[in-house]
């Protein structure tokens, strides 16, 4: 599956530091975490 990650960095969340985070959690995991900062996964 390829995954894009589209999101506003904040708090010093960085995209790629997103898009290591779904790679490690999970689409799921990584999602909740996508909200809270402002962003949202693409598959």
């Amino acid at each position: 599956d390829v995954l894009e990650v589209s999101v506003v960095a904040r708090n010093g969340m960085t995209a790629d530091g997103l898009a290591t985070a779904v790679r490690v959690m999970g689409v799921a995991a990584a999602g909740a975490v996508l909200k809270k900062y402002g962003g949202r996964v693409v598959i």
